[in-house]
């Protein structure tokens, strides 16, 4: 479409904070018409996921009804349904809620934040940042996720899971404190919805329930040094994507240990000055990042999970992999909660 333009045009368009009207105009006349296909209205036969008809892959062969298998590879692929949220994440997280609710949806993400026991790693470049437009970042190679100590050193406030353990009688305003100009502006959140958050977690999430313990022993035995060690599954693990106790899914190490002989698990010391990054592998891994899409600590992926279907044959994977776990979880199932699709930014 550039090429109905004069270079000359081009450069001043660029090197102005704004498109030219004839740019846009000349854009519009070349969209195409809009296409509605209405809602999804077929469902897969075997994991009841909706999808629309031209999506499908082809008809069986019997009686010619519509197939579509990118959700479960016709059926080899089943999981159980997320449970219902518990409240107030309940009442809070709709598209169709109070003013409060509204509220809540569009600062989700620093909500989210708050309670995160984890961060997020990456090279960002913010040198497009010019002041034309919405703030946005590059980001350059791997995205992972890093988990520090128990406790802040040198008197650094607290951050991440460290919320849940040092100085908990200021957990509210030290949470907002933590906050980042990139996290967003923290005007619109509220105290009360933050506590009754934290409440929440506090009796549901497993991952919680441990660093309180763990705040308990830290101000019972001040100068013991222990671990927190977040378990990985093995293969055959009968929790598999289970909604796991604090019992299940971490212990305490207490006097002497080694990291290499726990180099598998995610491992949580009392005082480090290092972030540990986590392996995208372990089902912890997306629970401990965003606790408000995984409120119960839901296991995620994990390798070794086998196909539901037994006839698989010997010369053939006999295993779900990432992107069926993914594809799987991705699609909307009529009648079940969907934390991948009903969080908005959140789950995008």
């Amino acid at each position: 479409m550039l090429g109905a333009f004069t270079s000359s045009q081009r450069a001043s368009t660029l090197q102005c904070g704004h498109f030219d009207p004839d740019f846009v105009e000349a854009l519009k006349d070349s969209y195409h018409a809009r296409s509605y296909y209405g809602p999804p209205c077929y469902q897969c036969t075997h994991s009841s996921t909706l999808f629309w008809y031209n999506e499908r892959i082809g008809s069986s062969s019997g009686n010619r009804s519509i197939v579509y298998n990118n959700c479960c590879k016709s059926g080899k692929v089943r999981l159980p349904p997320y449970s219902p949220r518990p409240e107030p994440l309940l009442s809070l997280a709709r598209f169709d809620g109070d003013s409060i609710s509204k509220s809540f949806m569009q600062n989700i993400r620093q909500y989210n934040c708050l309670f995160a026991f984890t961060s997020m790693g990456a090279h960002i470049d913010r040198s497009m940042n010019d002041g034309h437009g919405p703030p946005i970042f590059k980001i350059c190679g791997q995205v992972y996720h890093r988990i520090g100590s128990l406790l802040p050193l040198n008197d650094q406030p607290p951050k991440f899971l460290q919320l849940y353990v040092y100085d908990t009688a200021h957990e509210v305003n030290n949470g907002i404190n933590s906050l980042s100009t990139v996290d967003g502006p923290t005007s619109s959140i509220r105290k009360d919805i933050v506590q009754e958050l934290s409440k929440m977690l506090d009796e549901h999430n497993p991952f919680a329930k441990k660093f309180r313990l763990a705040r308990e022993r830290l101000n019972e035995h001040t100068n013991e040094e222990f671990i927190i060690r977040i378990i990985r599954a093995r293969e055959g693990d009968h929790v598999q994507y289970n909604m796991p106790t604090s019992d299940d899914l971490a212990m305490f190490v207490i006097g002497d240990f080694s990291l290499i002989t726990f180099k598998r698990d995610i491992i949580i010391e009392t005082r480090n000055s290092e972030l540990r990054r986590i392996s995208s592998l372990h089902p912890a891994y997306m629970a401990l990042q965003y606790p408000l899409l995984f409120p119960y600590g839901e296991h995620g992926f994990q390798v070794g999970v086998a196909y539901s279907d037994t006839r698989v044959r010997t010369n053939s994977r006999a295993h779900i992999t990432m992107q069926e776990y993914y594809c799987y979880q991705f699609h909307y199932k009529v009648g079940q909660p969907n934390p991948f699709l009903s969080y908005g930014t959140l789950s995008n």
